[in-house]
């Protein structure tokens, strides 16, 4: 997800740094709603949510996009892994709230490194001490 609070060195894309989701989420639930046209008959066993900040969307567009996967993808696996992507410093118990009520299983934390000035190099706006707490949630 093109997503970002930071430009961060590690980044290979322009991402836009927050705001913006919106419109992005509708044309991913198009690209969903299209994908599951051709594949919607088979049983999913995994979704991701990753490759930027997917934690930076709001609680109501992740329900948007749970329910065009919903739609398109009706036959999901009862051990189905749901995976979301996330960075130490861009999530809330709220978001973990919702996320778990629509099914996410998994959370993957996204962070560089654990070597201090490593992780200043990358651009990560937050420190070691944060991650680890975080990690721990």
């Amino acid at each position: 997800m093109p997503l970002s609070l930071h430009l961060l060195h590690a980044l290979s894309y322009n991402a836009p740094k927050t705001g913006g989701g919106e419109s992005y989420v509708v044309r991913l639930a198009e690209h969903i709603a299209r994908y599951g046209e051709y594949f919607g008959d088979r049983e999913v066993v995994s979704i991701y949510f990753g490759g930027g900040t997917p934690t930076l969307l709001t609680q109501h567009q992740f329900g948007e996009l749970f329910a065009a996967l919903d739609a398109a993808f009706p036959k999901r696996s009862r051990k189905c892994e749901i995976t979301v992507e996330s960075a130490p410093d861009t999530f809330e118990n709220n978001l973990l709230d919702c996320l778990k009520a629509l099914g996410v299983n998994r959370m993957s934390m996204g962070i560089q490194s654990m070597v201090p000035g490593e992780l200043a190099h990358s651009g990560r706006p937050y420190s070691v001490e944060t991650a680890e707490a975080e990690s721990k949630r």
